[in-house]
């Protein structure tokens, strides 16, 4: 949690930026003297599909205006909401949405690219960002668009000390993925590696429960459809 409020803040402070180089043509980001950088800026906010991360700003509203000197204001609404919109409520400066409404987004023209520093930006270091997220999250056309706040990815994890005892690697392809379950899933192939008859053991465990099923149907799918030449939303 206080990664993804690290980037909330760093976020929020380019969008304050942004203002204050907007109604100042010119100005500088970080005034001498003191002052906060977004002194005076007021940031409309607007949060589809995740009141916990709304609450969660409202509470350190207080901290982050006597941090940078702006002010947000919160609203909130769904996903489905959003979509059926014809054009964004007035007055909204940012949205914080599900990364799957990217394309939609930027299909209507309502996102634009962020400052050009800001994966410089100590805070947000966006150099450790999983590099999938900073690809498929953030950027529509070549154009970064977003900044990814902690989304949940596919990972592969695998033991190394059997795949090292066993001379196998770890795979690159869904075939290779299932190659390599049913080798392990044999106790047989195991020798001395293998657990216990009474203690369950798996040749591979994936997420299944609900909110997940579908995502592995599409991961798996998606590999089938891509090709290097036939690009599609």
């Amino acid at each position: 949690m206080q990664r993804r409020t690290l980037e909330l803040a760093t976020w929020l402070t380019l969008i304050a930026v942004g203002a204050i180089a907007g109604c100042k043509p010119g100005a500088e980001s970080t005034p001498a003297g003191g002052e906060t950088p977004a002194g005076g800026v007021s940031i409309r906010l607007l949060v589809a599909d995740d009141p916990a991360l709304a609450a969660a700003i409202s509470q350190v509203g207080g901290e982050w205006k006597a941090r940078s000197g702006a002010a947000i204001s919160l609203a909130e609404t769904t996903a489905a909401e959003l979509a059926a919109c014809d054009s964004l409520p007035a007055g909204v400066d940012a949205v914080i949405y599900p990364s799957a409404l990217l394309g939609t987004l930027a299909r209507r023209d309502w996102l634009v690219p962020l400052a050009d520093d800001y994966a410089s930006h100590r805070e947000l270091a966006w150099a450790d960002t999983f590099e999938l997220l900073q690809i498929a999250e953030t950027r529509w056309q070549d154009s970064p668009l977003a900044v990814p706040l902690g989304s949940p990815v596919l990972t592969c994890y695998y033991r190394a000390d059997l795949f090292e005892k066993f001379r196998r690697r770890p795979p690159r392809t869904w075939k290779e993925y299932r190659d390599l379950a049913e080798f392990f899933s044999r106790r047989e192939n195991l020798g001395d590696a293998a657990p216990a008859d009474d203690a369950p053991w798996y040749g591979g465990v994936e997420p299944l429960a609900e909110g997940w099923a579908g995502r592995m149907l599409l991961a798996r799918a998606a590999s089938y459809v891509k090709h290097r030449d036939h690009y599609s939303t």
